[in-house]
């Protein structure tokens, strides 16, 4: 080949860029062959669900079997990412009650903005409603008697319904569920309700008629209570305390046949 002084420059360069790239090329190499070393003693798999690096030994004799990838659930074909299999072996902390009870009140509240008002107001979802519809039986029998609201058109005395009440409820108490004079059949417990319906509605239409005896001081009941818890906490720590109950009447006789000897001590002795 001859060259002229035209062609001698270009040629030239074209002589320099391909030692150029053959350097390059070189250098190349030698790095791949060092990634392909460092490939050789750690050998680090990555995919898109797994995680995984396993440490290679220099000598393949003194080299341990890999432990397989096992997965907390047991499955064979684990898709699970490194933060599934942490929370599975680690499970984290159960939310302390009050915060689930705290997230349950502010569920209630959330969403239509009435329901936040409304829930603030007086309402009748507290009641049980055949009790109040047993209620509303024991006020009918009254109006079939003295005719609807009688007590709103005309005082009525405190201490005549405060007295019906109590025997309502001492009937009762005592095992008579029906009360007799009821045409209707109600139950004590129907009629005794009737009387405090009647104490409130009139208390609260201003006919109630109050005479009650002269006012004991504050607190008067709540000494009371106090003396019988002293007496309950002292006693109770010699003997044993029980009751007679029509529930357990079958076991009178056991009882008689115990309490004969003497109050039962819990040390077991006289």
């Amino acid at each position: 080949m001859v060259y002229d002084h035209t062609t001698a420059p270009e040629v030239g360069r074209g002589i320099r860029i391909v030692r150029a790239l053959d350097q390059t090329w070189q250098g190349i190499s030698v790095w791949v062959k060092a990634v392909e070393v460092v490939g050789s003693l750690l050998d680090v798999k990555v995919d898109d669900t797994h995680w995984v690096a396993v440490q290679r030994w220099e000598y393949a004799d003194e080299a341990p079997a890999p432990a397989p990838r096992e997965c907390p659930t047991g499955s064979p074909n684990c898709h699970c990412t490194r933060e599934d299999h942490q929370a599975l072996v680690n499970p984290p902390e159960p939310p302390p009650a009050e915060a689930v009870i705290e997230e349950v009140a502010s569920a209630v509240t959330r969403g239509n903005p009435k329901d936040v008002i409304g829930s603030t107001k007086a309402s009748l979802a507290t009641v049980f409603w055949p009790a109040i519809f047993e209620l509303g039986l024991a006020m009918l029998e009254g109006e079939c008697k003295y005719w609807r609201h009688n007590y709103l058109a005309a005082p009525v005395r405190a201490t005549v319904y405060v007295d019906a009440l109590h025997r309502h409820i001492a009937k009762w108490v005592m095992g008579e569920e029906i009360d007799p004079e009821s045409e209707a059949g109600l139950t004590h417990l129907a009629k005794a309700a009737a009387c405090v319906h009647i104490l409130q509605a009139a208390r609260a239409y201003g006919t109630l008629i109050d005479d009650r005896p002269p006012r004991m001081p504050d607190g008067w009941l709540d000494t009371l209570s106090g003396h019988a818890k002293t007496m309950i906490e002292r006693l109770g720590q010699t003997y044993v305390r029980g009751a007679y109950t029509e529930a357990e009447r079958a076991r009178w006789p056991e009882f008689n046949e115990a309490l004969s000897k003497g109050p039962i001590r819990k040390d077991g002795g006289k």
